[in-house]
């Protein structure tokens, strides 16, 4: 194992036991603050803390109180279906709302916001004994994930639940190399920025020998652009998006020179990508960095567990999820294809590598010492070649897809650094040790009263609050919760 990689989990490993301590602490100020104060008599047994999620933000409504307030829809709708005595017994908080914005940075300062005023709850000594259950909607449930874990294990367990609705549960990670490995990612964010300056320079030497000394001028300042991107702050996106272009348009310009121009493409592009992937190596030319990094993790390490129970509802019909789903089987697809592109060569193909690299050889010693430029030698030589370039351009496209997919559904910054990050959007949140966790999903078919509820202009059927069947099954798990004793938490 490398040393940088020993010195990595070392750090990690004090970070972890550091935060594990600072966790404790606040368990054992909470116990403390407890045992010095008295539980208030006919104090609501229950708090509901409902969070809201993306685009819809209170404080942009012109009606109030909206469906997540106190007094809003969703609490009128589940009184309906909890007896008065019960109902006496529950009280509905006031959340402070998020911005709503669909975008990693405004879930990151929900995240602590939410984490800030779970931790009053606690410590407030009219709510301190009292259970407490957080429903959230959309990606009010990652904001509620992120804020439990942040808040960590020791106090998350003192909320008795977590119902979330039309979550995806996104984790956003940084990309993690085996020593000596490149996976899809990597080769498509990493690897694509020198590839595009090897394979432009190529392009453009093969206009130059033909005599197009302008044409191959244009040429190679395109294939620098993508460098030039990467290096300045926050152009990710452009940098990726003109490497993907310069992949793509300069090897289409070869059909303009004709049999000549694709031969000497050919000689040049062996020679030009392991100088392009040497620059990078060595220099490095690519940085793709980022906006923000406050909420990524590395791919290898998962959070740890919420530490108190989560069930999850989902519709089969819901839009989000269908935009989750679709981008999840691309990315799914490319994995499956692209797991670790090195590794595959060194354990299953070498030989076919090998042969490869010396027919090559071969072809291109055979033009360099006659001088002639044969049709069989031309595509013998070719044909390896715009392999690889041709399977590059579609694991660029498949990537481009999916990436698109999931911006549609987590936000834009999805597209900061392809290939350096991941983003994943699941049905449940991803834990250290997730299947011994308490997490349910369970799947929400809509009745036939759910769906001539969505009658009303602008519903969605991912507004799984507005279905009756869910808010009685919500209601439900609310009075499940409720302590035998009267007036509040029992001892």
């Amino acid at each position: 194992m490398p040393e940088d990689r020993l010195q990595d989990d070392s750090l990690d490993a004090r970070i972890e036991a550091l935060t594990a301590r600072l966790d404790q602490s606040l368990r054992d100020r909470l116990d403390f603050f407890r045992e010095q104060t008295p539980r208030p008599v006919g104090a609501p047994a229950l708090w509901v803390h409902v969070i809201h999620g993306t685009w819809a933000n209170p404080e942009d409504s012109r009606e109030r109180p909206t469906w997540s307030e106190p007094g809003g829809r969703l609490e009128q709708n589940l009184r309906k279906f909890i007896s008065p005595s019960d109902a006496a017994r529950i009280r509905f908080a006031p959340v402070p709302p998020w911005s709503g914005n669909n975008s990693f940075t405004a879930r990151a300062e929900a995240i602590g916001q939410l984490r800030r005023y779970l931790e009053d709850t606690l410590f407030d000594k009219n709510k301190t004994h009292a259970i407490h259950l957080l429903i959230a909607h959309s990606h009010g449930g990652t904001v509620a994930v992120g804020a439990l874990t942040q808040l960590g294990p020791p106090c998350a367990r003192e909320f008795a639940g977590l119902l979330t609705m039309g979550t995806p549960f996104l984790q956003r990670v940084t990309l993690y190399e085996q020593p000596g490995s490149t996976s899809f990612n990597g080769f498509t964010g990493f690897a694509v920025g020198p590839l595009s300056l090897g394979l432009g320079c190529a392009v453009a030497l093969s206009w130059w020998t033909q005599g197009h000394g302008g044409v191959a001028a244009m040429l190679a300042l395109l294939a620098v652009l993508p460098i030039v991107l990467a290096r300045l702050p926050r152009t990710p996106l452009a940098a990726w998006i003109s490497a993907s272009l310069v992949l793509v348009l300069e090897p289409l310009s070869l059909f303009l020179l004709g049999l000549e121009g694709l031969a000497d493409f050919l000689l040049y592009s062996i020679p030009a990508l392991f100088l392009g992937l040497w620059l990078n190596s060595e220099l490095p030319v690519w940085r793709a960095t980022p906006l923000d990094r406050g909420d990524l993790q590395r791919e290898d390490k998962m959070p740890p567990a919420l530490g108190l129970p989560l069930l999850a509802l989902r519709a089969p019909e819901d839009e989000a999820s269908h935009a989750i789903s679709a981008a999840s089987a691309l990315v799914g697809l490319n994995a499956l294809l692209w797991p670790d592109l090195l590794a595959k060569a060194r354990a299953g193909t070498k030989t076919i590598v090998a042969c490869t690299v010396a027919a090559a050889a071969v072809v291109v010693i055979y033009l360099l010492v006659t001088g002639t430029r044969s049709d069989l030698a031309l595509q013998v030589l070719a044909f390896p070649v715009l392999l690889v370039i041709a399977a590059l351009l579609l694991s660029l496209v498949a990537k481009f897809a999916a990436t698109c997919w999931l911006a549609l559904a987590c936000g834009l910054e999805v597209f900061e650094a392809p290939g350096a990050i991941k983003v994943y959007a699941e049905p449940l949140p991803r834990v250290r040790d997730s299947l011994n966790q308490n997490m349910v999903l369970r799947m929400v078919v809509p009745t036939q009263d759910d769906l001539a509820s969505l009658t009303t202009p602008g519903t969605l059927r991912h507004s799984l609050y507005d279905y009756p069947s869910v808010q009685r099954f919500i209601a439900e798990w609310i009075v499940s919760h409720l302590p035998d004793d009267p007036v509040g938490k029992a001892e």
